[in-house]
C-alpha cells in the first residue's frame, strides 16, 4: 500500500525523528550497510519483518500481510515488539539481536506509520499512556490466537512490552511460550507463560514506567538503550542466554 500523498511530509519529519532515536537506543550497527538500506519504510498497514542470525548471512524478508506471512517458508516462532518511537531501523536491530542470542530467526512487527499523531509518539515514549496503540499488538494477538502459526518467544522492549501486555490481554500465549520484557516491567495477564520481566538497574525510564512491586530481574549497570556504543547499554546477547 501507498503513503497518500499529502501525508507524506509528515511520514517522512516522523521517520527522520524515529531514526535519531534508534540510533541512540538500538543496536544499529549490527545490521549492514546493505540490510540497513534494504530496509522497508513505514506504510499504512503493520508489516512483519524476518531476520536471522547474522552469522547465517540470510537476506530479511519482509511481509507487508499475515496472510504472505502465513505462506512465508520457515516461518519464525520468535516474535519482538519495539518501543514507540522505533521505525523499522531500530525494531529490526532490535530482532537481529534476539536472533543472535537465541540462535534462529526472529520476526520484528513493524507498526503502522498512521498508528498515532507524532505528538502521541513522542508523549508515549516516556509516559504509560492509558491505551496502548494498537496496530503491532493487535496484529501479534491474532498470531497469537491463530491455530496454524507457532508462537514459542514473545519480547518487548520499553513501550514494546505494553504492547505485548496488551496482545496478551487480547489472546493468551500458549502455555509453553517464553515471554520477556526488557525495560519495562508491566502487568502481564495470569494466563501467561513463563514470563521474565528485565530492567537495567539504572534504566530510570523504564523504571518510571514500571510496576517495580512485580517480580523482575535487575541487571546491573544497565540502562534503557540497547546501543553498546553508548555507556550502560544492556547487552542482549549476554542478558537472554542466562534469562530464557
Amino acid at each position: 500500500m501507498m503513503i497518500y500523498p499529502f501525508l507524506a511530509p509528515y511520514v517522512l519529519a516522523k521517520t527522520f525523528v524515529n531514526s535519531w532515536f534508534d540510533h541512540v537506543f538500538y543496536d544499529i550497527d549490527c545490521l549492514s550497510e546493505t540490510e540497513r538500506q534494504e530496509l522497508p519504510g513505514m506504510l499504512e498497514v503493520p508489516q512483519l519483518i524476518t531476520v536471522f542470525p547474522k552469522e547465517t548471512e540470510q537476506p530479511i524478508r519482509v511481509a507487508t500481510t499475515l496472510e504472505a506471512f502465513r505462506k512465508s517458508p520457515e516461518r519464525p516462532t520468535a516474535f519482538v515488539l519495539a518501543g514507540a518511537v522505533a521505525s523499522s531501523l531500530g525494531g529490526v536491530s532490535l530482532a537481529r539481536n534476539v536472533a543472535d542470542a537465541l540462535g534462529r530467526s526472529v520476526c520484528f512487527i513493524l507498526p503502522s506509520a498512521l498508528e498515532s499523531t507524532w505528538s502521541e509518539q513522542w508523549t508515549a515514549a516516556w509516559t504509560v499512556p492509558s491505551r496502548p496503540f494498537a496496530s503491532d499488538s493487535d496484529l501479534l494477538a491474532e498470531i497469537l490466537g491463530d491455530p496454524n502459526l507457532k508462537v514459542d518467544f514473545v519480547l518487548g522492549h520499553s513501550r514494546g512490552c505494553l504492547r505485548v501486555a496488551h496482545a496478551l490481554s487480547r489472546c493468551p500465549a500458549p502455555p509453553d511460550c517464553e515471554v520477556v520484557t526488557v525495560g519495562g516491567v508491566v502487568d502481564l495477564p495470569l494466563e501467561a507463560g513463563p514470563v521474565r520481566q528485565i530492567l537495567g538497574a539504572y534504566d530510570w525510564l523504564g523504571a518510571a514506567n514500571s510496576r517495580l512491586d512485580l517480580e523482575h530481574q535487575v541487571v546491573p549497570a544497565s540502562g534503557h538503550h540497547l546501543n553498546p556504543q553508548l555507556p550502560f547499554a544492556l547487552n542482549l546477547s549476554e542478558v537472554l542466554p542466562a534469562t530464557i
